[in-house]
This record gives structure tokens, C-alpha cells and sequence, in this order.
């Protein structure tokens, strides 16, 4: 079982999330990618998968989805994107077996003729694997254009802007003889059939070392990680992702889950439980990639339909969590974080013990993190004044007994808890 390319996956379905689902951008600039390494590059055609699914990791903080910037000229306008290489570089060398990976994120907007960015490399100095996710990357923004045919007009395709300036023609040539056919077109270019050709290519793509010491080689593979702190540390960089969405959410997840320890240590709960409680409270707010910026960093009242996006963040986090093998077992925690004890929350009205344990848990360390933080539709309350509303709101939206252990883990903390230490 291939867990780091589950993970891999995962994260590059987190960020394609959208209201109306998963845009899919990673998944089919990834498999172009693929396609074409598998010819001109095979010996790196498994790095290059990798690298195509994720390459806009550090674009996530962006106002609107990279799609959405259809012009050179819209991506360097923004500061955001014009920085997200080398920002998305950064990210995937803190992932576990990314060698390789990363130094593809970081080349993937450079063009053969020097004008991309950000370093302005040219060339036969862009690294191959780069060129096959710089043309792939175009080819799905090309498509959406044209509306998302299955069957698209190559030369619709490649109109001539990209060849020579973004990409070699060379490169042009071996794609198009690639999806020379009906079928293999609608293989790439349907969302449906591309998102099972994606599935099983990472099944069928060997474990990853996991960066062990020379004579001690890790994978990851099975039901669960081998090496934990690995896991932890894929999980941690999530989190991380996640809250760079919103201008008030930074670091919010990570602050829950250290709350969520905490809390779940001073239960008595066992050692295993303890770390499934923080490793849910480090993905309960995924579905929130969804959310768009406006909505949340709004100092206002929200609409109706603003309303049912926020309220839909907890299904899309457990669809997240349901993709990885080894963190199924998470995904109902993550589904009923936003679960009242007296049955009026949300997504299904369920009460009392029949939401999990671990959503409880959440649900307090998630209200408490949220008082004490900054947040612009509410004044920033002190530990104590938290812990006063978490006590008001015992038996209705919080389980008794998992408030009277918070109030005593929190009731302590100074002021500063909302310092954001990380």
C-alpha cells in the first residue's frame, strides 16, 4: 500500500477544493506530467507525478484558486502566486521522501525563453521534469478555457502562444502524439475517468523511503505509518496548509490539536486514543479550503448561502480524511466536530454519546481556540471568559463531562494563550 502517495494525493485534492467540489488541476497536470516523463524521462517519471499533483502547494493563501488567473500578466499581479514556487518548495522539503520533488515545484512557472518566474531560468537550464509540468500545467489551464471538452481540438489547444516561449515544440509534438486518440483524450480530460486513472497509478507506485538513517529504511506502507513522528510530521504540515487559506485562521488547527492532547491526557484516555484525537483536530477544519477568503475574513454577519458553505465543512473534511487508508478510521471525528450535545447542530442532528468521543473533545478545544484568537466577526475573549462560555453552554452544544476537564486544563492559562505561538 502506498500511504505517502495517498498522502501525496490527498493533499493535492485539499488544494483543488472548491465549493462546487474538486477542481482536479493537480490530479491532471500531474498525470500529463506522467504521461510525458514516462517517454522522454522515465527514471524520474514517479518524481514528477508527485511534483505535478502538488506544484501549487504554496499558492493555497491566494484570494482565489490559481485557475482563476488565466493571464501571465493576472499571476504576477498577484503577490501571492508571483512567490508560490518557491513558497511551494519550501512546503514539500518538509515532507518525509520528497527529494527530488521539491526542486520540480520549485521550477514549474520558469519558460524555455527566460520570461517566467521566479528566477527567469531558460532553457535547457529548467530541469526536464519541470518542462513536462510547465506544459502540463498549460494544457490544463488551456482546457478550461475552451470550456472542458472531453475531447478537445488539439490545435484549439496549443494555439501557439505556449510553443517556444512556455515549452519546447519538441515537447508540444510528444503530447499531442500521446492523446492522438479519442479515447486516450477523454482518459485526461474527463474529471470522472482521470480521477480513477490517479487512483491507480498511486496504487500501483512502489512505498517510499521515508528519509531513515542510511542503514535503517522506513516506509511508508500497511494500515499505518512504521515511523509515527513521520506521520506526525505530514499531518503538522496539513494543518499548516490548511489554515493559510484565511487571513484569522493561522495556526488555529495546530493550536486544537495541542488543546485536543491536553484535554484527552487529563481524561486518562490511552496513548493511542490520545494521538487519534490530535491527528483529527489537526484535519477537522480541511473542508474549510473550500470556504472562499471573502466569506471568512469578512468583519460582518454572513448570508444565507455563505452560511451553508461553512456548515458544509465538515463533510468535505471527512471526504478529505476518508482518502488516506491509514486515517479512515478518523473521518467521523472529523465529520461531527460541529455536533451538538443536545442534537442541533451539524451535518446530521445526532446527540449526546452517539457523536464520538473525539468530536466532542474537538468541539470544546475548537470553541475555546476560536474565543481566544483574533477572529474579525468577534472580540478576542480572555482564557477565563472561554472557559465561563464553554461552562454556559455545558448539556447544549458541549458534553458535560469533557468540559469539566477543559475548564480545569484552561482555567489557568493567562492571557496570552492567544499569543499564537504556533
Amino acid at each position: 500500500m502506498n500511504v505517502f502517495g495517498e498522502l501525496v494525493l490527498t493533499l493535492s485534492r485539499l488544494l483543488d477544493l472548491s465549493p462546487n467540489g474538486y477542481l482536479g488541476h493537480g490530479e491532471r497536470v500531474g498525470f500529463v506530467a506522467w504521461l510525458l516523463a514516462s517517454e522522454c524521462l522515465p527514471e524520474q517519471a514517479e518524481e514528477v507525478f508527485y511534483a505535478g499533483l502538488i506544484h501549487d502547494i504554496g499558492a493555497l493563501p491566494a484570494p482565489h484558486h490559481i485557475t482563476h488567473y488565466t493571464s501571465f500578466e493576472a499571476q504576477l499581479a498577484e503577490p501571492v502566486l508571483r512567490r508560490h514556487p518557491e513558497a511551494g518548495a519550501q512546503l514539500v522539503r518538509r515532507l518525509p521522501s520528497s527529494h527530488g520533488i521539491a526542486d520540480l515545484v520549485l521550477e514549474h512557472h520558469e519558460y524555455w525563453d527566460g520570461t517566467g518566474y521566479p528566477r527567469g531560468t531558460q532553457g535547457d537550464e529548467i530541469a526536464l521534469g519541470a518542462q513536462l509540468i510547465r506544459i502540463a500545467d498549460y494544457f490544463d489551464l488551456r482546457l478550461r478555457q475552451l470550456g472542458q471538452p472531453t475531447r478537445p481540438s488539439l490545435s484549439a489547444v496549443f494555439d501557439g502562444e505556449g510553443a517556444n516561449r512556455q515549452f519546447t515544440s519538441e515537447l508540444q509534438h510528444r503530447l499531442e502524439d500521446i492523446l492522438a486518440g479519442d479515447e486516450a483524450k477523454e482518459q485526461v480530460c474527463s474529471d470522472i475517468k482521470l480521477g480513477t486513472l490517479v487512483d491507480q497509478l498511486v496504487a500501483t507506485m512502489p512505498p517510499r523511503a521515508v528519509g531513515a538513517p542510511p542503514n535503517e529504511t522506513l516506509y511508508m506502507e500497511g494500515t499505518s505509518l512504521r515511523d509515527g513522528r513521520r506521520t506526525e510530521d505530514v499531518l503538522w504540515l496539513f494543518a499548516e496548509i490548511i489554515d493559510s487559506r484565511h487571513t484569522y485562521t493561522e495556526g488555529h488547527s495546530q493550536r486544537v490539536a495541542r488543546y485536543c492532547d491536553e484535554v484527552s491526557l487529563a481524561m486518562g484516555l490511552l496513548p493511542e486514543v490520545v494521538r487519534d484525537f490530535r491527528w483529527a483536530a489537526l484535519l477537522h477544519d480541511a473542508g474549510m479550503v473550500a470556504v472562499p477568503r471573502h466569506v471568512l475574513d469578512a468583519p460582518r454577519g454572513l448570508s444565507e448561502q455563505e452560511r451553508g458553505l461553512v456548515r458544509a465543512h465538515p463533510v468535505r473534511s471527512k471526504l478529505v480524511v476518508e482518502q488516506v487508508s491509514c486515517l479512515r478510521h478518523l473521518a467521523p471525528l472529523v465529520a461531527y466536530h460541529q455536533a451538538y450535545y443536545n442534537g442541533e447542530g451539524y451535518p446530521d442532528n445526532i446527540a449526546g454519546a452517539d457523536i464520538p468521543l473525539g468530536a466532542r473533545v474537538i468541539a470544546v478545544c475548537d470553541a475555546f481556540d476560536a474565543m481566544t484568537s483574533p477572529r474579525p466577526y468577534q472580540g478576542m475573549r480572555t482564557a477565563a471568559e472561554a472557559v465561563r462560555v464553554l461552562q454556559q453552554n455545558t448539556g447544549t452544544q458541549f458534553d458535560p463531562a469533557v468540559v469539566e476537564v477543559a475548564s480545569a486544563v484552561f482555567a489557568p492559562r493567562a492571557v496570552t494563550v492567544a499569543s499564537h505561538s504556533g
